[in-house]
């Protein structure tokens, strides 16, 4: 028994529904939309809204079951309030223009990239930076921010480019900074807290007889161990 699957979706004031096999359409004052539900449920118009009820002699019925009643649900909410997606474009001299046929995208390169709006979707641009689209079908909505990120996608490092809807890609450290901290922390394991008095007096360590490959780590007098800052390894001397 699906708790979401058994309830009816109710019809606002000024929603209409009809189902013709099994094709749901459902008219508002945003449009019209229909969605074809899989064999395993069956949908039905009465007084309490749309009612979607599964095949049980199929055995994909329960599994079915919510999911078609969302996809009716998100009918019903996008003809009446729609669905808002928000994207941010990140960087000096980034910016985007709202066109009658979608959004113009200057990221960059040596020519704005035009990008072709599905039909039903609306992209408005608040500041150059912050754009906002619209519609009345929910998956086309979703569908708009992924095919605009390829279009400069954002920089792991510093993060601009045009970020997934609704927040910002990951961010990663800078390599230099990780490999000087990896190296760091090694030296500091290796010295065992005595730091560098320890190896200039040739003051043997506890625990650590021999460095990678064999040779003795002790310093030499008057000499420091080297630390190699690009992959972390101490340089040992013989």
């Amino acid at each position: 028994m699906s708790r979401i699957g058994k309830k009816p979706v109710p019809l606002p004031k000024g929603v209409t529904a009809s189902v013709s096999g099994k094709t749901v359409s459902v008219k508002g004052p945003k449009g019209e939309l229909k969605v074809v539900l899989v064999q395993e449920v069956d949908a039905s118009v009465s007084a309490d809204g749309i009612t979607v009820t599964p095949n049980k002699s199929m055995d994909r019925a329960a599994a079915m079951w919510g999911m078609s009643r969302t996809l009716v649900n998100n009918l019903v909410t996008g003809v009446t309030t729609g669905f808002t997606s928000k994207l941010e474009i990140q960087g000096v001299g980034y910016k985007a223009e709202a066109k009658p046929y979608g959004v113009n995208l200057i990221v960059g390169y040596s020519h704005p990239v035009k990008y072709q709006a599905p039909k039903g979707i609306k992209i408005s641009v608040d500041n150059n930076t912050n754009g906002k689209i619209e519609g009345a079908d929910k998956e086309l909505v979703g569908q708009v921010a992924p095919e605009l990120r390829p279009v400069r996608p954002p920089d792991p490092y510093k993060g601009k480019g045009v970020p997934s809807a609704g927040g910002r890609g990951p961010r990663r450290a800078r390599m230099q900074g990780a490999r000087q901290a990896r190296a760091t922390g090694i030296a500091q394991t290796w010295l065992t807290g005595q730091g560098w008095a320890g190896w200039a007096s040739k003051a043997s360590l506890p625990g650590v007889k021999n460095g990678p490959g064999g040779d003795n780590i002790v310093g030499q007098l008057g000499k420091d161990p080297m630390v190699d800052d690009e992959w972390g390894n101490i340089r040992t001397f013989k």
